[in-house]
This record gives C-alpha cells, structure tokens and sequence, in this order.
C-alpha cells in the first residue's frame, strides 16, 4: 500500500489507524513517502506500533505524482494499493481490493470514496454528491469504469503493470492518476469499480485550491485527448457539454468568451453558497457550486485550447 502525505500529520495517523483494523489481512505492508513534510509527520508514523509492516521514506516536496513513484519503486508486494491521507478505510477496504486481483492479474480496481454524513464545505460535498451519483451509475450497470474513474485515494493495480507503464508522469500537477490509467489501458488492463473496497473521504479544502483545481483539470483533459492523441476524450468533453444542465453550459458559454471574469465574484460565491448549507438551503448550495466547477473548468479548456474561439467549436459540435 502507497500513501503520499504532505503535511497532514493528524489525517495520516487517522488513515494508518484505520489500516490497523483490517479484517482478514494477516499480514500487509504500507509505504508512507512524506512529500516535503515538515510537521513531524515522519517522526510521528515511525512512532507507531502496528499490526502491519510500515516503512517511511522522506524527500523533498516534489509532488503526489513523484510521491507515489518513489512508492511503486520502494513496494515489495505484488499488487499496489493507493490510499490518500485523508482517506479511512473500512475493515474490509485491503481484502476487497486483493481479492480482485488474484484471478483477473490484468486489472485495475476502484474503490468507492465516500462521505461521512455532514461532511464538509458545499463544494467538498458537490464534489462528493457528484461521486456517490457516478458509483451509483457503475454500481447498477449502466456507466462503465474506466481512466477517468481512476482516482488513486482508492484503487489498486499490480506493481508490474504500473513499472511497465513508467509510472506518475511528474509533469501532471492535477489528474496524474487519470493520465497513468489512460496508459494503463493502452497496456491492456481493464477497470472494475468494487464497491465492497469503500472507504470514508474526510476531504477538507478552501474554496480558492477547489476552483483552481477545476481549472487544472480542464486544461489536463485537453492536454490527455489533444497532445496524446485521445481524441475520444476531446469527444466526451464536448458531449458531456450538452449533457449539463442549462445553466451549466450558461456557465460553461460565461467562461468560454470570458464575459464573467470569475474572481469578481468569487467571494460572492462562497459566502451565499455557505450561507445556503447553513441555512439547510442544500439545493442552492450544490447550484452555486456546480455552476462555479463548471466556469472554472472551461476557463482551463479554453486556455489550453488557446482561446474562447477553439472551446466554442469543441462544444459546437453536435452531442
């Protein structure tokens, strides 16, 4: 098991702890690699005693790309299961996932990342009403599991496939996860969503890092279909365009011709869509939100796209 972590010591120990009441796990080993931390998180974990093999590697801040590398390399078991730091498992989270893996040796498995209830700001729990709708999907049959569903909080793939591969590309500050499992794929593996491998996702961030990311992602997705030849994905960014809700691709049209620069009302934005979760306004709460990701998404499309005029065509085209 690999687990970056970059200052977020008390979140790591709650994960570990966790990891110490696997059931029916005799024995497992987990690869902590402190990512430039400077909280004591490494002395902290070498502290510990626990049921399960646990070493630590230190280096300097280089990036959860270059963490979970560093990782892979240091494994000694077979099948990598990759956890983040604010993620806690439940008991049967490790057998879930290793159980996959002992007669299906080409696949890639993903585990549920679930919220605890009443967690978070409105955009962590968007994010995660927006995940608990697309496990649904998988769950029933009707969304299959795939590159864009890797997200390594949870999933797990065998060392080897992910040596062949080449790993983390370190250039992907955001969505190195999907990148990896995009060549994962071209390798021949397949994708199994589980949901019996869940696990708790106690995310916490600030709205400005949640909108950059946003940002981040949508230029990473042009980058994978345009400069990797994944023109499928160029594709589905456009289709999925067309089916938003109105005011979504209202938004996505604001950001694309950017009539609305966002950080005009940015703080606006958090505050009403605080304001509405407090007030039990849940709905509008999640609205602002969706609406936000979604301007902030396309702003990164059409900046890496070089400009409104490429991103309208993108979305031009019919679903």
């Amino acid at each position: 098991m690999v687990i970056p972590t970059h200052n977020r010591r008390q979140s790591l120990l709650r994960t570990l702890a966790a990891l110490a009441r696997q059931s029916g796990m005799p024995s497992f080993e987990v690869v902590v690699i402190c990512d430039g931390c400077n909280d004591g998180s490494a002395a902290a974990v070498r502290r510990l005693f626990v049921p399960y093999r646990l070493r630590v590697i230190e280096q300097r801040q280089s990036g959860p790309a270059a963490a979970r590398n560093a990782g892979v390399t240091a494994a000694t078991e077979d099948v990598v299961v990759f956890i983040d730091d604010d993620v806690v498992p439940g008991p049967r989270f490790l057998a879930e996932h290793l159980g996959q893996h002992v007669d299906q040796p080409d696949l890639v498995v993903i585990g549920p990342l679930l919220p605890p209830a009443g967690w978070g700001s409105p955009w962590v729990r968007w994010e995660m009403r927006t995940l608990v709708k697309q496990y649904a999907l998988m769950q029933e049959g009707d969304f299959r599991p795939g590159p864009r569903q890797f997200y390594t909080g949870n999933a797990s793939v065998r060392r080897r496939h992910l040596l062949r591969a080449g790993g983390f590309d370190r250039r992907f500050v955001r969505a190195e996860d999907v990148e990896l499992a995009f060549r994962l794929r071209g390798l021949g593996l397949s994708f199994a969503f589980v949901p019996g491998a869940a696990a708790q996702h106690l995310a916490d961030r600030s709205f400005d890092s949640w909108l950059l990311a946003a940002r981040q992602y949508g230029r990473n997705d042009v980058v994978l279909g345009r400069d990797q030849g994944r023109d499928d994905l160029l594709r589905a960014i456009g289709r999925e365009y067309h089916e938003r809700h109105p005011l979504t691709r209202m938004s996505a049209r604001l950001a694309i011709s950017a009539r609305l620069p966002l950080r005009r009302v940015r703080p606006l934005v958090r505050l009403t869509a605080t304001a509405a979760q407090r007030a039990g306004a849940g709905r509008l709460a999640h609205a602002l939100c969706s609406l936000a990701f979604s301007y902030q998404y396309w702003r990164g499309v059409a900046d890496e796209l070089g400009g409104g005029e490429a991103a309208l065509a993108l979305v031009s085209k019919p679903a």
